[in-house]
């Protein structure tokens, strides 16, 4: 998977979307291509969907899995919601637990909410002798063209107790 555009830093191995990990169904009816063991066995996943999409199927594939459904908005529009507290815990958790691991991130097109967690793990993990502030961090997803990080994504995970 060297030919992925996606940031990597320590412990980020790629931040992508849906379409880079799972094939698609093609026109002619064809099954879908999962390309999960084109990734290292040893990476963490964290994998978010949108509430109507089901989750990628890994089955146990990566040393440890987490996977969560929340729309990919920075606050509440109708009925579509952001991030809960509860899920930002349970990400920052995540994190702290891996914190020797690199991860993959991925979301619906691994752009804005995907990002915003790997932003979370580039801070949470950070040298922080190196690194004291969060202005300090020198963060390759927000230095990387393809990315849009969802801030409120980003905030929660930070701030989660």
């Amino acid at each position: 998977m060297d030919n992925l555009i996606t940031a990597k830093s320590e412990h980020i191995y790629a931040v992508v979307g849906r379409e880079e990990i799972q094939s698609y169904p093609k026109k002619d009816g064809a099954i879908d291509t999962n390309n999960i063991n084109l990734f290292p066995k040893e990476l963490v996943f964290i994998s978010i969907s949108d509430p109507k999409r089901s989750f990628i199927k890994t089955d146990g594939y990566f040393h440890d899995e987490l996977k969560l459904k929340f729309w990919d908005v920075e606050e509440q529009i109708g009925s579509y919601c952001p991030i809960h507290e509860s899920q930002a815990k349970e990400i920052k958790d995540f994190i702290l637990k891996h914190k020797d691991r690199k991860f993959l991130i991925n979301c619906e097109a691994g752009i804005s909410r995907s990002a915003g967690i790997g932003c979370a793990v580039e801070y949470l993990l950070r040298d922080k002798d190196l690194f004291p502030k969060e202005s300090y961090v020198i963060s390759a997803i927000r230095q990387h063209w393809r990315y849009d990080t969802n801030e409120t994504v980003y905030k929660s995970i930070v701030e989660a107790m």
